[in-house]
């Protein structure tokens, strides 16, 4: 009965609609992956903890002190801020060149940003998938705490952007699913995804379905089509990400290949 119960929860598990790809990258308190003093890139780019900082050629990121507490939302105080160092290049095109940071996602997803402003004159902190402006935000007070918040909506695999038209300071980026609602919810009744050792599974497809598999870190590793319910084999062990789109709609699930 044991081991029927745990087969049983590792099913469940499997075939979650959606994987919780909640991600924070807090400078403002982690003095460990952001050390007080830190720095500048002043060429190339860095990866911490996933996020890429990249500098361009312009200087970026040195920590310094700075105690801010926001309300909105659940309180947060910070001890330090990681200083943006000027502007953006390429921000008007929405695809940043320098000073700016960015990741993958692997389907709909909120951002959000916590930061300051460094100085007036409509300094602002943006959000972008590389192409599109997805969100924006200004002040005049260098010292009011202000958190940022824009949804990427797309269906496939992407990259977000974090970047700025003038000088300011961040705090912490953090990122969760986005639900699309009841579309999505109906859309989860159709194909069933799942895993068994190596083998990836879909079931119940029900007209022809774009399947994309991702690594976790948000990395194509394999695409299909099929029509018919399908089997394919995932030759390295680890947790995927498997992304079924057809005509009733798209369902992500979290798969574990051992």
């Amino acid at each position: 009965m044991k081991t029927k119960l745990l087969s049983l929860t590792t099913m469940l598990l499997l075939s979650v609609a959606s994987i919780n790809a909640q991600k924070v990258w807090d400078m403002g308190t982690n003095t460990t992956l952001w050390p007080l003093a830190s720095p500048n890139i002043t060429s190339g780019q860095v990866v911490v903890d996933g996020l890429t900082e990249v500098s361009g050629g312009g200087t970026f990121g040195a920590t310094g002190g700075k105690v801010l507490t926001w309300t909105e939302g659940t309180e947060y105080t910070s001890v330090q801020e990681f200083k943006g160092n000027g502007s953006s290049a390429g921000f008007a095109s929405n695809l940043p060149t320098t000073r700016y940071f960015t990741f993958p996602v692997t389907g709909p997803t909120t951002i959000k940003v916590w930061f300051r402003v460094n100085g007036t004159g409509g300094r602002k902190c943006m959000i972008s998938d590389g192409a599109n402006l997805l969100g924006e935000l200004t002040d005049e007070d260098a010292n009011k705490p202000l958190l940022l918040s824009a949804d990427y909506k797309g269906t496939g695999a992407g990259n977000i952007y974090i970047f700025a038209n003038s000088s300011i300071n961040y705090f912490k980026i953090e990122t969760s699913v986005l639900s699309l609602g009841l579309d999505s919810a109906k859309s989860i009744e159709l194909t069933n995804i799942y895993s068994n050792g190596k083998q990836v599974s879909l079931s119940n497809v029900k007209s022809a379905t774009q399947v994309d598999v991702y690594s976790i870190d948000g990395a194509l590793v394999k695409s299909l089509k099929t029509d018919v319910d399908t089997s394919f084999e995932l030759s390295t062990p680890g947790i995927y990400i498997v992304k079924a789109t057809s005509e009733e709609g798209s369902k992500t699930a979290k798969v574990i290949v051992k």
